[in-house]
């Protein structure tokens, strides 16, 4: 027996229905527009709130005839009279349905979501066995396609305004997550749950705020530097977040030019499930904004036993590819919370807007089409490239290898203009054949430098004259190294 419905806030005036047969062609439906409630199991359950969408749409059609036949009992109507009547008057009630559209988009034409409501209705209808005429549908086609059109310059004119905004306090933001200590941070994240929710963040990631505010200092400054480098990998590579997510120790290799190879996993790239793409980093001319050394100084700090570099605290139990995509997701919300109260705490009220972390992957393409890069040479290097060479293992290595794209990225225009030099001190040292060894390397050499504070701070120091520091130092070598040939040559 049909179970009575609760009546709806915002529909005070409707009553609830008692038809068994009302909730069986409800569901019906239900099950037309997309809906896949069975009847026998509608029955034994209470009404869900999809049903009772479903009920209030098939109760507008009711009042829409009531008031063309003049029937002044509209409940007694619906509930029992309805469906006789559809099945007598089958082309009058086509009629009542397509004026009841038509009077309903002229009414609500400034509605975003007016296409859908509209075929949720036609939908409804048709589970009564009502057809909305042809030329309904027809100006229901062409709302759709303006509609459409308009959702996508929403929507282009939101990312724009995004990636702007986000382009703009990108040094500022870097800056904040080496500079902030955990209190400041924790009293932003604080703020930041409070004020998300009138800026439009995620209900998620406004609960992860609220968690990681009732970390410790150690665990907010670890997240800090863990997050500065994942955000600076992303924006580096243009890797979507969820390869970074999974990328291991064994992902990363050195090369010959003195930085650093790496592999990772592409989901969509229009020639298959994940498939294998490579992109390098190299030395950057200015050390404020050098990913390689903020990936350097998380390495330094983790612990060995993590198997994800990037997923510090977090578990992948099971390797099927549902488990896979739900770790994916389960990391990603913890940075998109930090970020969140970071662009906040930057001047960013809304946060990092619409796109939440593939903006860094957006801002990876503008920053080298800005620098003269081919749009060839922008899909080969942020792993979008479908050709046929994709298909040779080797080649997709090679013209990582051979790609200008890493320095245009590090602020130099070709391979011979020079990086920053305390990278000089670093070749000194030789090429690490392993790049952990090839990151502490790193380390020692900017801890040496005078750029890095000390062995308990992960933050980088803006230092106007690290040139001048690095300069006297390798100066002070050769002077060492020539009074030392001077002396072995006169006792020769």
């Amino acid at each position: 027996m049909y179970k009575s419905l609760k009546k709806d806030s915002s529909r005070s005036s409707r009553a609830p229905l008692h038809n068994p047969l009302t909730r069986d062609m409800t569901v019906k439906a239900g099950a037309t527009a997309g809906g896949h409630h069975s009847t026998a199991a509608a029955r034994q359950k209470p009404a869900t709130r999809h049903e009772r969408r479903l009920t209030l749409c098939a109760r507008d059609l009711a009042a829409h005839i009531a008031a063309g036949e003049g029937i002044e009992d509209i409940e007694t109507f619906f509930a029992s009279d309805l469906e006789s009547w559809l099945r007598m008057n089958t082309a009058q009630a086509s009629r009542y349905a397509g004026s009841f559209i038509d009077s309903y988009i002229d009414a609500h034409t400034g509605n975003a979501s007016l296409g859908h409501t509209v075929r949720l209705y036609v939908h409804i209808f048709a589970g009564w066995g009502v057809i909305v005429p042809a030329d309904i549908r027809g100006k229901l086609q062409l709302l759709e396609s303006s509609e459409r059109l308009h959702r996508k310059d929403r929507l282009r004119e939101q990312h724009e305004a995004q990636i702007k905004a986000l382009g703009g306090k990108w040094e500022a933001m870097v800056h904040y997550m080496s500079t902030t200590d955990p209190g400041t941070f924790r009293d932003d994240l604080r703020a930041g749950s409070e004020a998300g929710d009138a800026g439009g963040v995620a209900k998620s990631t406004l609960k992860e705020m609220v968690i990681l505010a009732n970390k410790g200092d150690d665990e907010l400054r670890t997240a800090m530097v863990r997050t500065r480098a994942f955000v600076s990998l992303l924006r580096a590579t243009g890797m979507r977040p969820g390869s970074a997510v999974l990328l291991e120790r064994e992902n990363f290799s050195c090369t010959v030019d003195g930085g650093v190879l790496v592999r990772r996993t592409e989901c969509k790239t229009g020639s298959g499930a994940r498939v294998e793409r490579y992109v390098c980093i190299v030395p950057g001319a200015d050390q404020r904004l050098d990913p390689l050394l903020h990936i350097a100084e998380h390495l330094h700090g983790m612990r060995c036993d993590d198997r994800f570099i990037f997923a510090s605290g977090f578990e992948l139990r099971k390797h099927d590819n549902k488990s896979i995509v739900s770790f994916e997701l389960m990391v990603q919300r913890r940075y998109t919370a930090i970020l969140n109260a970071v662009a906040m705490a930057v001047g960013l009220p809304n946060g990092l807007g619409v796109k939440q972390l593939h903006a860094f992957r957006i801002m990876c393409t503008n920053a080298l089409f800005r620098k003269g890069a081919f749009a060839g040479e922008v899909d080969t290097h942020i792993g979008r490239g479908t050709s046929s060479l994709d298909n040779d293992i080797a080649s997709p290595m090679r013209r990582a290898l051979n790609a200008r794209t890493p320095y245009l990225l590090a602020g130099r225009a070709t391979r011979g203009t020079p990086a920053h030099p305390l990278w000089a001190l670093h070749t000194q040292r030789g090429c690490a054949v392993d790049a952990n060894d090839w990151f502490d390397d790193a380390m020692s050499v900017v801890r040496a430098a005078g750029i890095v504070c000390d062995s308990n701070s992960e933050v980088v120091r803006d230092c106007v004259d690290d040139g001048k520091v690095v300069a006297s130092k390798r100066k002070r070598e050769a002077q060492s190294e020539g009074a030392r040939a001077r002396k072995l040559a006169r006792r020769i």
